[in-house]
C-alpha cells in the first residue's frame, strides 16, 4: 500500500468515524432532550396562605404561590392567574343542587367548579418573569372574604411562554380558621 492509498484509507475511516459520531450525537440528543423532555421547564408549585381578622366581619387572606423550576432550561412566562373559590359554608346554589340529589360535577368535569370569590392576574412583558433552572420565585396577592368562610379552593395557572395555551396549574383546598378557632388559638 503506497502513501496515496494509505491517505485515502485514513480519510475514509475519518469520514466514517465523523458520520458515526454525528449519528450517535443525534440519537443521544433525541433521547436526552426530546424523549425525556429536558428541553422544557419543569415546575413545582406550592400555595400557602396566611389569614388575618379584619373589622366588619371580614378576613384578609395573604396568598403566596412559590414556583420552583426543577428543569434544566429557563422558565419564561407572560401570564399567571389565581382564583379563590368558596367551598364552605356551602353557597346557596351548591346547597340547592345537593338537596335535589344532583351531582356537583357537570358533564366532563373532574372537579367541582365552586363559586368564584375573586381572581387575580399577572401580566408580564417578554423577559420580565423568568426563573433559572433549579431556582425559585414567588408571586403574592391578597383577598378579603367574609369571616364565615371556612374552606376555600385556590386554583393557580402559569402560562409557558414557549407553548401556546399550555402551562402548569394547581388546585388546592385550604381550611380557614373560624373566628372562634382563632380566639381559642390566641388564648393558648
Amino acid at each position: 500500500m503506497d502513501v496515496g492509498e494509505l491517505k485515502n484509507f485514513v480519510d475514509l475511516v475519518q469520514s466514517i468515524a465523523t458520520t458515526g459520531a454525528i449519528v450517535i450525537g443525534g440519537i443521544w440528543t433525541y433521547f436526552l432532550f426530546i424523549k425525556n423532555r429536558l428541553n422544557y421547564p419543569q415546575i413545582e408549585l406550592k400555595i400557602a396562605c396566611d389569614q388575618y381578622a379584619l373589622d366588619h366581619g371580614k378576613k384578609l387572606i395573604h396568598t403566596t404561590v412559590t414556583l420552583k423550576n426543577t428543569g434544566k432550561v429557563m422558565l419564561y412566562s407572560r401570564f399567571a392567574e389565581i382564583r379563590l373559590r368558596q367551598v364552605l359554608p356551602l353557597p346557596i346554589e351548591v346547597n340547592e343542587r345537593i338537596s335535589q340529589n344532583y351531582d356537583l360535577l357537570l358533564q366532563d368535569q373532574t372537579q367541582v367548579e365552586w363559586p368564584l370569590i375573586a381572581a387575580r392576574q399577572w401580566h408580564w412583558d417578554s423577559g420580565e418573569f423568568e426563573i433559572e433552572p433549579e431556582e425559585s420565585d414567588a408571586v403574592h396577592t391578597e383577598f378579603v372574604v367574609d369571616a364565615s368562610v371556612t374552606l376555600v379552593q385556590f386554583y393557580f395557572f402559569i402560562k409557558n411562554a414557549k407553548k401556546q395555551n399550555l402551562g402548569w396549574s394547581l388546585a388546592e383546598m385550604h381550611k380557614l380558621e373560624s373566628k372562634e378557632e382563632k380566639e381559642c388559638a390566641a388564648q393558648k
